[in-house]
């Protein structure tokens, strides 16, 4: 390290003494490191000792870890402990070795999703097939209801008349929402949840002839929403299930634009 004068970082350190010597030594850096498990496969891993590590030389020198890194919370509970920065081998090496470049694109687009989601406290959403299935028409298809008694229109469907001078239990026929129009009747545009094109914009759409929903607004500038701004129903990507590979949709509001029915 004397005779490099530069930076210097030190691979393999897992425990405080040896941190501590590498301080001494002028190391600039140093990784928490047992190769993966291979040598020394009998070692505390680089996670169990990262704390009392970082406790012990404070900011004198930058601390990075690697070994059993695999998701992106792996990385957020890395930073937290104090690491500044994590070490990636075997996550990229598997998909590499079975999808060649495209391989190790899709690895590192599951990893930021993952520090993404994980840095909003966000839980994984399973995806429920046969829940999907059952109620195909009201996700997929925007079907309503209309109460045979009273003519209320409501979304979604429900057994009782959202009418509460009717209150019609069993009355409600499939009624199509997919071609109507309907207002904005408050909304906001949220810059803290996750959305891969923020602020994520959401309110409450009155129907034109009655019935109202809260929605995600799609194809709108958040400077020019407005209470009373006209809006469509269009069906689009509502998010995306990247641990099994699925694309969930369901129906947003867009803006109408000027002399658009």
């Amino acid at each position: 390290v004397r005779y490099w004068g530069g930076q210097f970082c030190l691979k393999g350190v897992m425990s405080v003494e040896d941190a501590r010597r590498a301080v001494e030594i002028g190391c600039t850096g140093i990784v928490l490191s047992n190769h993966g498990g291979r040598q020394l496969d009998g070692s505390r891993s680089g996670f169990d000792q990262l704390a009392e590590i970082v406790d012990a030389v404070g900011d004198r020198i930058d601390v990075m870890m690697d070994g059993g890194v695999q998701r992106g919370t792996h990385v957020l509970k890395a930073l937290s402990l104090g690491a500044k920065a994590v070490g990636l081998g075997r996550y990229y090496l598997f998909p590499l070795a079975a999808a060649g470049q495209a391989g190790v694109e899709r690895a590192l687009e599951l990893m930021r999703f993952e520090i993404e989601r994980g840095m909003r406290s966000e839980t994984d959403k399973l995806t429920p097939l046969s829940a999907l299935w059952r109620n195909r028409d009201t996700v997929t298809g925007m079907i309503g209801g209309k109460c045979a008694v009273c003519g209320t229109i409501q979304f979604p469907i429900s057994r009782i008349c959202a009418n509460p001078n009717c209150n019609a239990v069993d009355s409600e026929e499939p009624h199509p929402f997919a071609e109507k129009t309907g207002r904005v009747n408050s909304f906001t545009a949220d810059r803290l949840t996750y959305s891969p094109d923020p602020p994520a914009c959401y309110g409450m759409v009155q129907f034109e002839e009655g019935g109202r929903w809260m929605m995600d607004f799609t194809d709108v500038d958040a400077d020019k929403l407005a209470v009373g701004m006209r809006m469509r129903m269009m069906f689009r990507v509502k998010d995306v299930d990247t641990q099994r590979g699925f694309r969930r949709y369901f129906w947003k509001a867009a803006p109408i634009e000027d002399g658009r029915s």
